[in-house]
């Protein structure tokens, strides 16, 4: 998610991973010796998130200085809106940290 500019075709991919293993937590029951991975699950989707709107909020920035020579990843409506429809999944899971 980092780098935009690689991955422009699977960061929704990506978003989609990361929502479904948020919608399972529910599911796992604590005696299968999964209650570490809830905790480090709630680690990790705060660096999703913030990695991704700091690479989104960079890819205006290295596009308007590629002046043109970058396809601009904000433009392709079809790919922002399934991005947009996959992150609050994601965030709602640490609604107040990702909030801050």
């Amino acid at each position: 998610i980092r780098n935009w500019q690689y991955s422009t075709n699977s960061i929704h991919y990506l978003l989609s991973l990361w929502g479904r293993l948020v919608a399972a937590v529910p599911y796992v029951r604590p005696e299968t010796g999964a209650q570490g991975h809830v905790q480090h699950l709630e680690k990790q989707v705060l660096l999703v998130v913030e990695t991704y709107i700091e690479s989104m909020l960079g890819s205006v920035e290295a596009v308007l200085r590629s002046d043109g020579a970058l396809e601009n990843p904000l433009d392709d409506d079809g790919s922002l809106r399934e991005q947009m429809d996959r992150l609050p999944v994601i965030a709602r899971f640490q609604y107040g940290p990702v909030a801050q």
